[in-house]
């Protein structure tokens, strides 16, 4: 059975499901749950007065870079180990695939947690991103795309984020 317990044959392509599982058996050795500090900038502009004056700007973007594994982990605000029970429903709501369920979607991609995968020696393997305002999840490394979450999947996954990591 799967390193981390999870049955996801039933819910994804059977070669996305081999691929996840073998990840997750032979790769994996820890997973947490993150939450994303917001990208800031400072930028300078004159007032009325012709006075400079800078301002800092925040906004919450992806963490997820163009190559292979590229994450900006200096995002990463907080890590939190899950009990077994909690990442393994996380994992089967994220990759949960109901059709009696609208899939939803606003796409503002606003993301504020993830789940980071690391190996043995403690390097960033894998990364899944959600974002709870959109309900759009991006991956990176070992794990397989999801897509966007399910009304209801969106309310399970926020239950089980919230109990570690407070939702502003």
């Amino acid at each position: 059975s799967p390193r981390l317990g999870l049955q996801i044959e039933s819910e994804l392509k059977k070669e996305s499901a081999d691929e996840f599982s073998t990840f997750l058996e032979k790769k994996v050795a820890q997973v947490f749950l993150v939450s994303l500090e917001p990208e800031c900038m400072v930028r300078t502009s004159l007032d009325s007065l012709r006075n400079e004056v800078s301002d800092t700007l925040c906004f919450l973007s992806t963490c997820i870079k163009n190559n292979s594994i590229g994450v900006d982990t200096s995002r990463f605000f907080k890590q939190i180990n899950l009990p077994q029970t909690d990442l393994n429903s996380l994992l089967h709501i994220i990759y949960r695939n109901d059709k009696n369920s609208l899939n939803m979607s606003a796409g503002c991609y606003e993301p504020r947690h993830g789940m980071a995968f690391y190996d043995a020696q403690g390097k960033l393997i894998g990364y899944i991103e959600i974002c709870l305002s959109c309900y759009a999840v991006l991956t990176s490394g070992g794990p397989p795309s999801p897509g966007s979450l399910y009304e209801k999947d969106y309310k399970d996954l926020k239950a089980i984020i919230q109990k570690y990591l407070p939702i502003k």
